[in-house]
């Protein structure tokens, strides 16, 4: 984000050589600015073939409005990476029981709320070519809230915090 353009040319180039094929961005990154440079630096260093995960993020104003935001959000990566789809969208919001829309950064969603409006906008992405998987990024989600969703089988990727510095990752509290 914050590289001079020769620097981020350098970085995924020597990413590349290295068999790196795979880039995680976010709307969120740098207000964007990660996305458009990626996206920039792939056109640049020719690499069309990149695989590249990118994110949507609920707000409490998209309440009542879900789908056309995760349209919204997607259309908006794809014009800033440059690419007509993405090999995958995931949702930014921690999954909980309990929906919280005071808190602005990493808002809660319930599990019907996936179900019911995250799930079957995504799976609208996925049908009209702009994303060929989508997943959940569950920093601060529930395992119980994250269960129904994983049984539907329909989310390819689930990234979950595990610390190997932190105990409390692999030893029950």
């Amino acid at each position: 984000i914050y590289g001079s353009t020769q620097q981020q040319l350098a970085l995924v180039e020597k990413a590349l050589e290295l068999g790196v094929d795979v880039f995680d961005c976010s709307p969120d990154y740098g207000k964007g600015l990660g996305e458009g440079n990626l996206g920039r630096v792939l056109r640049e260093v020719g690499a069309p073939n990149a695989k590249i995960i990118t994110k949507v993020e609920i707000m409490p104003e998209d309440f009542g409005r879900i789908g056309d935001k995760i349209e919204e959000s997607i259309n908006a990566s794809l014009l800033r990476l440059q690419r007509t789809h993405v090999d995958m969208v995931m949702l930014h919001n921690p999954v909980r029981m309990i929906r919280d829309p005071s808190i602005r950064v990493w808002m809660r969603l319930t599990p019907n709320d996936v179900l019911e409006q995250v799930l079957p906008a995504l799976q609208k992405a996925q049908q009209v070519g702009k994303v060929g998987y989508f997943g959940l990024a569950c920093e601060s989600s529930e395992t119980a809230a994250v269960r129904p969703l994983l049984e539907t089988k329909q989310f390819a990727l689930v990234n979950a915090w595990f610390n190997l510095s932190n105990p409390t990752g692999a030893v029950a509290m």
